[in-house]
């Protein structure tokens, strides 16, 4: 009696169709892997990507506090303290000729600025007396660096002060006041 025999012989169709079975699970194991593996890093990546930008909101939103704070100090300052006006509009420095005050000038009394002298204050013409900015000054003749408080002045005016503290052995820059909403600050976005 002739006896079936269940070995398959190479090259023979059933050893063929098993291969092709076993390659195409195999296939098919390696895309299940790569999918898995390919998930996991697009995770990672995500995560990677929410924690940098989570750090840099963090960083920019203390960044912001840290401005605000200063500038709400100064807001304090102001109303804690009179202003005083020792050089009117157009008058002339005590000991320069040559210098006159573009605007009001003047100090909160009863504080301490660079030159351990009262803060500085420069007053413009907007009945707001608000500190808009502040400029940033340093003076060669009497080896000085100082803050002024600007308030209550307007463009032209800040820069006509920014003049005034160019000229000659002086020089300065205006560091303008933030906004107070952050997101009106175009580097706060998400992206």
């Amino acid at each position: 009696m002739a006896r079936t025999s269940s070995i398959a012989l190479a090259g023979s169709p059933r050893l063929t169709k098993e291969r092709k079975a076993v390659s195409a699970e195999k296939k098919k194991a390696e895309d299940d892997e790569d999918d898995e593996r390919i998930k996991e890093l697009e995770k990672l990546f995500a995560q990677q990507w929410f924690n940098k930008r989570m750090t840099e909101i963090d960083r920019r939103q203390t960044v912001s506090a840290q401005k605000m704070n200063f500038w709400h100090q100064l807001d304090i300052l102001l109303q804690d303290h009179e202003i005083v006006i020792d050089r009117p509009r157009n008058s002339v420095h005590p000991r320069f000729a040559e210098v006159v005050f573009p605007n009001d000038y003047g100090y909160l009394k009863g504080t301490t600025g660079g030159n351990c002298d009262n803060l500085d204050v420069w007053l413009g013409t907007d009945p707001n007396r608000e500190i808009v900015d502040i400029v940033c000054t340093c003076d060669a003749r009497k080896k000085d660096l100082e803050i002024k408080l600007l308030m209550g002045c307007r463009e032209r005016e800040i820069e006509t002060i920014r003049s005034f503290h160019n000229s000659g052995a002086m020089s300065a820059d205006i560091v303008p006041r933030p906004s107070d909403d952050a997101s009106g600050d175009p580097t706060f976005c998400l992206d």
